[in-house]
């Protein structure tokens, strides 16, 4: 790889190239990096193995909302943004990739979570929009280092004021979990491996579509009440 004089003179753009990096090397080991928040409800936290679930998307989707409504409500959280997959055996599982929270100022407003301000961390070049939080500070003792997927759930604002959550299947899944991983096609290396991946992935866990509407910000108790069943297999 050839590094330019302008490249070296920029931190934004070596450490996105050091970012990029990480993650080739990564997928080398067999971890596939995944644009989702990870988290695991109260009645399945029990340890390394609980059954987790993903909430899969771009930025701006509402990974980060989801993920602090549902830890203020006492779940767990393994990542807010990006989590890297590695297949079975057993079973595919997701690990945290990193530790901080980066939330926007419209989420904040929505849903201020107390200690906010002994959380906030120093801004990220990469996201110069959002708020770097700690999540031990907000969250303490809810962090879960991994977890088995169990539940993957693809969200799409509406704008309407109520959340419809609708089944999904595998196949569909897997159409929007490749949509999500463009180096499961590029990198040729490990091509293979990456897409025996994600489709276990998809037929390990089952899958919804959740048309978020607008109560997801407004009523905490929203997000709690409409993934707790979906987590207990009771939908």
């Amino acid at each position: 790889m050839w590094i330019g004089a302008e490249t070296l003179r920029s931190s934004t753009a070596f450490a996105r190239l050091l970012f990029y990096a990480t993650q080739a090397a990564l997928r080398q080991c067999g971890l596939y990096e995944l644009h989702a928040a990870a988290v695991v409800p109260p009645a399945h936290d029990g340890g390394a193995r609980s059954a987790g679930i993903l909430i899969i998307g771009e930025s701006g989707i509402g990974k980060t909302t989801l993920a602090m409504r549902l830890s203020a409500a006492g779940w767990s959280n393994v990542a807010d943004d990006l989590v890297l997959i590695r297949d079975g055996p057993p079973a595919s599982e997701a690990f945290a990739f990193r530790r901080v929270f980066a939330a926007s100022e419209k989420t904040l407003e929505a849903c201020p979570p107390p200690g906010l301000e002994e959380a906030t961390r120093e801004p990220n070049a990469f996201e110069p929009s959002k708020r770097r939080l700690d999540p031990e500070v907000l969250f303490p003792g809810r962090f879960a280092a991994s977890c088995i997927p169990r539940v993957l759930m693809f969200p799409v604002m509406t704008g309407r004021e109520r959340t419809e959550i609708r089944p999904m299947a595998a196949a569909d899944a897997l159409t929007r979990l490749l949509k999500m991983c463009p180096w499961a096609s590029y990198d040729a290396a490990v091509a293979r491996p990456h897409l025996n991946a994600l489709a276990s992935l998809a037929r390990q866990c089952d899958s919804y579509g959740l048309l978020a509407g607008t109560d997801l910000l407004h009523d905490a108790g929203a997000a709690p009440a409409l993934f707790a069943p979906l987590a207990a297999g009771e939908r």
